[in-house]
This record gives structure tokens, sequence and C-alpha cells, in this order.
């Protein structure tokens, strides 16, 4: 059974050797990798080519306008015929046997799994070599609701993936810049796909961090803090299928999850974007009747009294009021 490896680049030149050799080690040998560079500057595309062109195994390097991860990743899975798709980021690693061993899960799985997925880790790159860092992650999603997705621990690069069923959704939602891959397990869920644990002794991936950035907030993080709480709020509402918090299947400890992500979010775009906040605490009061933080206490208390939207204010110009007079009360 055929597995493609996709591997979607954007300016990777310095990164993307290590990653191929990850996936040229690979123990199974019905292997295809597909590199897709998305209008890369620095020759990512040629470094990769140089790279494959040294294996046996067959691959091809696609090139394309720069149209982000999403649409990359899309050409990729597309170009090729193989029934089981992997995504690897074009800085991260991959142990050798993790095709190898994610196949023995999908023995004897029918076509409601959509993908199978294991451990995974963040690492760090120094000197060579990639040092893990962190918890441990595994997915805690199989049998339950689309909305478990959204609580901590889950994305599309440890999984391998049924074809078929990302002809289903459609693939990727190239309008996504971040949690495109939260997405596209939560349509691939609230169509009815499965999905499994194989569970492995080791992460059998590794998330590149890179050192000193950011993921979320200021002009040197990857991610702009509105764009992201409007992209994580939005795949809430499709993982939630219409449903309320209450209606969606969770335990307690699953909604006490998701509420407090919801809050992270929510408060993020306070500040970033008003206008947004406003909109996206109304669609939130909708799915729990009436939205409260999780924390901190004395900022749910306010909001069960004023409201969200002015416990926030008023937060706000505390925390504003006491910075200005720490700097007086030391002198």
């Amino acid at each position: 059974m055929k597995v493609a490896v996709v591997i979607p680049a954007y300016n990777a030149a310095d990164t993307i050797v290590q990653t191929i050799k990850s996936v040229l080690d690979q123990t199974y040998d019905n292997l295809e990798v597909v590199v897709v560079d998305d209008g890369s500057t620095d020759g990512t595309a040629a470094i990769a080519e140089a790279r494959l062109s040294k294996s046996r195994r067959p691959f091809v390097v696609l090139r394309q306008e720069n149209r982000g991860v999403s649409a990359a990743r899309n050409v990729g899975w597309r170009s090729t015929d193989a029934p089981w798709i992997s995504f690897v980021d074009a800085d991260d690693y991959i142990v050798p046997h993790r095709t190898e061993h994610q196949l023995r899960g999908v023995s004897g799985l029918d076509d409601h799994y959509a993908a199978v997925h294991s451990a995974w880790q963040r690492a760090y790159w120094r000197d060579g070599v990639f040092e893990p860092f962190g918890d441990v992650m595994e997915a805690q999603i199989d049998g339950r609701p689309p909305a478990v997705i959204m609580i901590g621990g889950n994305a599309i690069l440890p999984q391998l993936v049924r074809r078929s069923w990302l002809e289903a959704v459609n693939g990727f939602d190239e309008s996504m810049k971040v949690y495109e891959d939260l997405d596209i397990q939560v349509r691939i869920a609230v169509k009815g796909g499965l999905f499994k644990t194989v569970h492995s002794d080791e992460p059998l991936y590794y998330w590149r961090h890179v050192l000193g950035q950011t993921r979320v907030g200021g002009a040197a993080a990857r991610y702009e803090a509105g764009l992201t709480a409007r992209s994580f709020l939005a795949t809430v509402r499709r993982a939630l299928d219409g449903k309320t918090m209450i209606e969606a299947g969770l335990t307690e400890q699953e909604h006490g999850a998701l509420v407090a992500s919801c809050t992270h979010y929510m408060r993020l775009l306070f500040v970033a974007d008003r206008n947004a906040f406003r909109q996206e605490l109304t669609l939130l009061d909708q799915a729990t009747g009436k939205f409260l933080p999780s924390g901190p206490p004395h900022l749910r208390k306010l909001a069960k009294m004023l409201g969200y939207e002015k416990a926030e204010s008023v937060a706000r110009s505390w925390r504003v009021a006491k910075s200005a007079l720490m700097p007086a009360q030391g002198m």
C-alpha cells in the first residue's frame, strides 16, 4: 500500500534537508515524497530536488506561487494516487519507523476511519540535532464528539490520513492561515469520519519550535493575535455544528477546557480588535446561553455582574492603573 508524504515548504532552505532525510530514512518501502514549494525565494525547491535525487525513492517537487500552507498541502495530496497521506512540515522531523508503525494500526479498519494518529512532541534544533522539550502529546479524540478536537494536543501532522476523507471534505480550507489543521479534522469528524490512536513508546513526530519566537501576539510572533483568535473561535463553531456547548457531548472536564481556550482567545481579541470581540461574544453567547470567562476569578465575578465585555474593560483599566502606580510606589 502506497503512502505519500507531503511536505509544504516556504523559504525552508535552512531546514528542509533535515526534514527530507527523516522521510527518506523511513523503514517502510512503498513511499512517495511530494514537496510543494510555496513560492520560496531562497532556493528551497532546488535544494529539495538535489537531496531527493540522491535517493531511490520516487519523488516530485512541485512549484507554485505563494498561496499558503493549506493550498500547498492540497496541491500535494491531489498530485498523488496514494490511498494514505502523511503531512510533514518542512522544518519538522519524523522517526524512521513512523510510517510502518502507523500502517500497522490501519490494518483491519473500515472506511469510516479517516485517520490514525500517534504521539508527538515539540523540539528545538540545536547543534545539528533535535532536542525535545515539553510534554509528549497524544490526541484524545477516538470515539469522541467533534468539539473535543479543539481541546489540546491535536494536530494533523502526527496523523496518517485516508485520501478518500480528504476528498470527502475537499481538503484544507485555503482561506485559513492558522488552525487549518484543527479545522480539517473537525470537518472530517462532523461528516462522520473516525480517528484511531496507534500507541507508541516514543513520539513519532517532532514539531520544531523556533528559539525566541512566540507563536501568537506582537510583531515578532508567528501569527497575529486577532487572526489567530478569530480562526480558533470559528473552528469551535464548526465543531459544535449548530449545538450548544452543553449539547456537544463533552464531559465536564472537556467543557471546562473548551471554555478556558475560548476565554484565552477572547482576551487576546479584546485587545486586538474590539469590534471582532463583540461579534464573537454574540456568537459565544448563542453557544453557551451566556458566555462567562473561565477565569481569573475576579474577571468571572465581574462578568456575572456586568457582562463579559464590561468586565474586561474594568479589568484592563485596573491593570493599566496598577502598572502606572507601581513605579510611583517604588520612589
